[in-house]
């Protein structure tokens, strides 16, 4: 790596890591489809750390029949799971279906979810080396042990955030940390229902109908890939904190609030074209 910038070096590693764990690269075009099913009219846009895990294990048992055999890692068989690409004759034809969704989340949980799955946690082994990066370059520490150790690894992280966001300094901008938002124009284009993390299974059910939901008998119980938190996020999330998540994120944080009072109010479940109707993404 002799004659590399700091840039290319983490970029390299990023590769290295990839290639010497998952031999089968996923298309960009991933990000650009709708999941279903062979049998059911069911039309997810997946959103990373946003209950994806969660919805793609009741999406597999949908189509299989059966359980996930490893459900924290569905992911890694996501191709075997039916998709749609994002076709005008498509978005017009679900702009009228009654199943079609996307899932967001507060934005202040999103992106402590990242921080203890991918920074901290066994998730960063199989992620472009982010925690390296920000431990090398910014001093972020590995070896967090108490909550102001974490409160300022979190500082350090959404600081990093905002530059990568704003100029895709240091690493590619990855859709684990990028705002949800910017699928807004792909939900629009579909209409599609917004549903959140935090009441999910109940909000799922109403969406798909009990007829479907009782298909898959663990909904319930159904695996999330969430993330050990060892602390509060009560005391980890001081007022600084808050404040500069809903900075970087503040259309997502504009959505998020906005889905939450539609369906607090007992109204149908909102849909992208109301949430997104001011953003120009």
């Amino acid at each position: 790596m002799v004659g590399m910038s700091d840039s290319q070096i983490y970029q390299e590693r990023a590769l290295n890591n990839v290639t010497a764990t998952k031999p089968v690269k996923k298309s960009n075009q991933t990000f650009r489809r709708l999941l279903t099913t062979d049998n059911y009219p069911i039309r997810y846009l997946p959103v990373q750390k946003c209950g994806c895990t969660f919805v793609k294990n009741v999406l597999w048992t949908l189509q299989f029949g059966s359980a996930h055999p490893n459900q924290v890692r569905v992911h890694d068989d996501e191709a075997k799971i039916p998709a749609l690409e994002m076709t005008p004759e498509n978005a017009a034809k679900i702009r009228t279906e009654d199943k079609a969704f996307i899932v967001i989340r507060n934005p202040a949980q999103r992106f402590t979810s990242l921080y203890f799955d991918k920074i901290m946690g066994s998730g960063r082994t199989l992620f472009p080396p982010l925690a390296t990066l920000l431990a090398e370059k910014k001093g972020l520490s590995l070896d967090a042990a108490t909550i102001e150790d974490h409160r300022r690894n979190c500082a350090i992280l959404i600081d990093w955030i905002e530059e990568n966001i704003e100029s895709g300094t240091d690493l590619k901008k990855n859709p684990h940390w990028t705002p949800f938002t910017s699928k807004a124009k792909m939900a629009r284009s579909f209409n599609l229902k917004v549903l959140l993390t935090s009441h999910l299974t109940h909000q799922l059910t109403r969406v798909l109908g009990p007829e479907i939901a009782a298909l898959v008998p663990s909904l319930s119980t159904m695996e999330r890939n969430s993330s050990t938190k060892s602390e509060d996020l009560s005391d980890l999330l001081d007022r600084n904190l808050k404040g500069r998540i809903k900075s970087v994120y503040r259309e997502d944080q504009n959505a998020y609030a906005l889905t939450r009072s539609f369906w607090k109010s007992g109204r149908e479940a909102p849909r992208a074209g109301v949430i997104w109707a001011d953003t120009g993404k």
